[in-house]
């Protein structure tokens, strides 16, 4: 594929031309997720390329607007040219789950910004289960080998569909039924370049499963993101963590650098930029309150027992207000 200075490319068409932006520059967690079914992207030829979806009604310009995954996977130097490039087709937008830099380009553009939660890594050449901090995943680990939970890593179509199911349905029963895309991309189904999967058994039964998705640098796998974390409803308490654990022991010894545990939302919020007084509390309400919505406690407890480092991440608007911003993001179904 020959691509021109600046190339839409439609949900319909193959992405795997822009592997190579991927492969060089794809090191935040959310790299492998631009690459999902349903998503558009816009290229820029020798720069990168960023993934997003037009919100409906507003599929055209002058009047196009768009929500924009996460950061570009391109060449860091590059990211101003393609930001501009991109909104000279798509002139409003909003940026979910962006790091600082990317901020910092977007706001000559026009663009207010605002903290949505923390982001959760670890160096994997220094993780060490020792100390106080992660005393709670030494238990987890001791429970589930004293039980004799074994975990393997297999490519995902050579294992059983029959033993997956069953999984599924149980975990999808405790999650609203419905699987998520997006900021969380849906489970694929297949094997695919670079993503490891690790399995839990107890007795033969599938207790739970986990996935990793690559996180590159300079062409190589340098980390991973632990995207996948299914478990049914009745495992040993602590299989999730304990099937992360033997991840990252792997991972350790071959040398990779990182692990990341994604996105904590609403967690560590600080006002900055342009978050208000009134959406830091609302923000923090539904951080305290919301659990029905979503686990926000749940699963930022679950990632501070790693003990990790936490990195602000944020969304980025240039709608009329970070309300019309939200709603726009709520009509294409990605929050």
């Amino acid at each position: 594929m020959v691509m021109a200075r600046s190339t839409i490319i439609p949900p319909s068409s193959n992405p795997d031309a822009l592997r190579y932006y991927l492969v060089q520059y794809g090191g935040r967690c959310m790299a492998r997720s631009t690459m999902q079914p349903g998503l558009w992207r816009f290229a820029l030829r020798d720069a990168g390329y960023l993934a997003f979806l037009p919100m409906p009604k507003f599929c055209r310009p002058p009047l196009a607007r768009a929500v924009v995954l996460s950061d570009p996977v391109a060449d860091p130097a590059a990211v101003p040219e393609l930001l501009r490039a991109f909104l000279e087709l798509w002139p409003r937008a909003v940026f979910l789950d962006i790091g600082r830099p990317v901020v910092e380009a977007l706001r000559p553009l026009g663009f207010k910004a605002y903290p949505i939660g923390v982001e959760s890594e670890l160096n994997l050449q220094g993780f060490s289960l020792s100390g106080g901090a992660r005393a709670k995943l030494r238990q987890w680990r001791n429970a589930c080998r004293r039980a004799g939970v074994s975990v393997r890593e297999e490519p995902f179509e050579q294992v059983d569909a029959n033993d997956i199911l069953p999984l599924r349905r149980d975990w999808l029963a405790r999650k609203g039924g419905r699987e998520m895309n997006f900021l969380t991309r849906p489970l694929p189904w297949r094997d695919e370049p670079d993503v490891r999967w690790f399995w839990a058994r107890l007795d033969g039964r599938l207790l739970g499963m986990a996935g990793f998705d690559p996180m590159y640098r300079d062409g190589r796998v340098a980390g991973y993101y632990h995207n996948f974390d299914q478990t049914v409803r009745d495992a040993i308490s602590g299989v999730s963590a304990y099937l992360a654990l033997q991840a990252m022991e792997i991972f350790r010894q071959e040398g990779r650098e990182r692990l990341s545990l994604g996105l904590s939302p609403l967690s560590g919020l600080n006002r900055e930029y342009d978050l208000s007084r009134l959406q830091f509390w609302l923000m923090r309400q539904i951080y305290n309150y919301g659990g029905s919505f979503y686990p926000f406690k749940g699963n930022d407890r679950h990632k501070r027992q790693f003990a990790p480092s936490r990195t602000p991440m944020y969304a980025a608007s240039n709608l009329t207000s970070f309300s019309t911003a939200i709603l726009g993001a709520s009509a294409c179904g990605v929050i």
